[in-house]
């Protein structure tokens, strides 16, 4: 179905109509690249809703309003050429006047010309740019980014480890124009975990408190909902966040974001009977360790942590974990384990292979975390320090 749409659309009367003639002239300045690439993703769009309005699942891909800008959630001076939104199926086709690091889907670096450098300045923009996608958007497990150069078009994908770039997409020729159209329509019928994001880490709706109120201070502007797996007892338990105390802003590694949260169905002001207990989530991309038992499994040493020291008098001093386990994610109607090698499914293995990426579990971690208190009880435990020493 979606091969023959992009062949459509490809084929379709008004194609032209968005010539590529303009873009394809040497003499084309990088601003006005800007807005030939926004009128074609603009073109697919509208095809897209024009067939599939009705279908549960697809989405938009709109281009930013605004060009050369600075995203207002931005701490630093750079500034963006072009990036894409997603839209609901049924919002009018037209560039997204959004402008915040937070609600993009992707950057895309825009150089006049196609030589090395260009490329490689155009690379190395992106991948800095991308790195207030991670810190800004806790629900992003990887990320898609689009470099033009004059008339070569590529696809990025920034996973932990690696940059994938794909091959290049020629807009001077019929064959790049529909590769492009293909990667456009794809985004719009995806998963959205396909997209890089985490179903498991959803942003709350403005009715459900997802926007801190005014006045109200140490707490994250947008806030999520996230699912803690437990691999041991196979239980669900669903925080909301209140807090980001360490972000992800990085461009690879473990990505880890910790984050103060509070179980999702309790009254924040609600904390007589202990259900609004703080808990520390840490949401990471450890490297894999096949033997459960290592030094590495963060996990396994967290429960024998809590095992031995499990009594109440110990509460705040360690961490206690109450909730831990990898990330479950569904696709086409299987739960799997959520992997760099997830990510990478569609890659051939012999690729996969000469990439050499290595192999990262996507987990998340809910302690009740350790305080103050610590201080005032420390005199009582030394003790049981000294006899669990190799924990």
């Amino acid at each position: 179905m979606i091969a023959d749409m992009i062949g459509d659309i490809f084929n379709s009367k008004t194609e032209h109509k968005y010539s590529f003639s303009e873009w394809t002239k040497e003499s084309a300045k990088e601003s006005t690249l800007y807005g030939y690439f926004s009128e074609f993703v603009l073109f697919v769009a509208q095809r897209v809703k024009e067939q599939h309005s009705a279908t549960d699942g697809w989405r938009l891909i709109l281009p930013s309003e605004l060009s050369d800008f600075k995203p207002l959630d931005s701490n630093t001076s750079r500034r963006l050429d072009v990036s894409l939104f997603l839209g609901d199926i049924h919002d009018d086709v037209a560039a997204s006047n959004v402008s915040d690091y937070a609600d993009m889907f992707a950057i895309v670096e825009v150089k006049r010309g196609n030589r090395f450098g260009d490329t490689v300045n155009a690379l190395s923009q992106l991948f800095v740019y991308s790195t207030d996608i991670y810190r800004t958007q806790l629900n992003r497990r990887f990320l898609w980014g689009l470099t033009i150069c004059a008339t070569d078009v590529c696809a990025e994908v920034i996973v932990h480890d690696k940059v994938l770039v794909s091959s290049i997409m020629d807009v001077r020729t019929a064959e790049g124009r529909k590769q492009l159209v293909s990667l456009l329509v794809h985004w719009s019928a995806c998963s959205t975990e396909r997209l890089g994001y985490d179903p498991s880490i959803r942003r709350r709706e403005p009715e459900e408190g997802s926007q801190a109120v005014d006045g109200q201070r140490g707490v994250d502007k947008i806030r999520y909902d996230i699912d803690c797996y437990d691999d041991v007892t196979k239980e669900v338990r669903t925080y909301k966040t209140i807090r980001t105390i360490l972000e992800a802003g990085c461009l690879f590694g473990r990505h880890t974001r910790t984050i103060i949260a509070r179980p999702a169905n309790c009254d924040n002001a609600d904390t007589s009977d202990g259900s609004a207990q703080e808990v520390v989530i840490k949401d990471a991309w450890a490297r894999y360790n096949a033997d459960e038992d290592g030094a590495r499994n963060e996990i396994g040493l967290l429960r024998t942590v809590r095992e031995t020291f499990g009594t109440r008098k110990l509460d705040f001093i360690y961490p206690k974990l109450e909730v831990g386990g990898t990330v479950q994610v569904e696709r086409d109607d299987v739960c799997i384990v959520d992997t760099t090698a997830a990510i990478l499914d569609t890659l051939d293995a012999d690729v996969r292979e000469a990439l050499n990426i290595p192999f990262r579990a996507h987990q998340h971690i809910a302690n009740t975390p350790a305080s103050h208190h610590a201080v005032t009880r420390a005199k009582r435990v030394p003790s049981h320090i000294n006899k669990h020493k190799a924990v």
